[in-house]
């Protein structure tokens, strides 16, 4: 910018437009060398993270699914604390007044019926308008893996019940069919 303020009042001067020509093409430099060693560092410190493994930085990118890092977990592509992590039962996640899932159940990697109830209790009460479908996904945990469709329900502030669809659907057969006993045992006892 000096380079070229300098040039616009060099008023002809071949001196002072040389002198402006030579700063403009320093500028440049040294924005070239800035650019290089910006990249350079970039580079190098990838290189770094990824020789070390997983940092496991809370709110970092991470690229394993599922994977426990000291206290975090790698969930969407971001390590999240993760309290159910190996060594890691009773631990509070870092910084002021953290927000976290104390437990979810069933445990994760239990072996469960399908269409399980899931229970997600947190440490905080949560907003009733944050319960929606796309704050709380439930995949299958296994292959292939899709998600899950139900109905979520938040019960005393802290605590999200999600229920399964097709469990919905199986309790209102299950309903129709102790309604058509009940009528049989009434017809029965006429």
């Amino acid at each position: 910018i000096i380079a070229g303020f300098k040039w616009m009042s060099s008023g002809g001067n071949p001196e002072k437009i040389s002198k402006a020509k030579k700063m403009m093409i320093a500028g440049l430099v040294g924005l070239v060398i800035i650019v290089l060693a910006y990249s350079i560092v970039a580079f190098v410190i990838k290189f770094l993270k990824e020789a070390t493994g997983p940092a496991g930085v809370i709110g970092e990118g991470c690229g394993t699914p599922d994977v426990c890092s000291g206290c975090s977990r790698c969930v969407g592509g971001i390590w999240q604390f993760d309290s159910t992590c190996p060594g890691c039962q009773g631990e509070t996640p870092p910084g002021p007044s953290p927000f976290y899932i104390r437990s979810i159940s069933p445990p994760r990697g239990a072996t469960v019926p399908r269409n399980s109830l899931v229970q997600i209790f947190f440490n905080k009460d949560i907003s009733p308008e944050s319960v929606t479908s796309t704050n709380f996904v439930i995949e299958k945990t296994t292959e292939p893996r899709s998600v899950v469709n139900g109905s979520l329900e938040l019960i005393g502030g802290n605590e999200v019940k999600f229920v399964p669809a097709s469990l919905v659907h199986h309790i209102q057969i299950f309903i129709a069919l102790m309604k058509i006993l009940h009528i049989s045992l009434l017809f029965l006892k006429m």
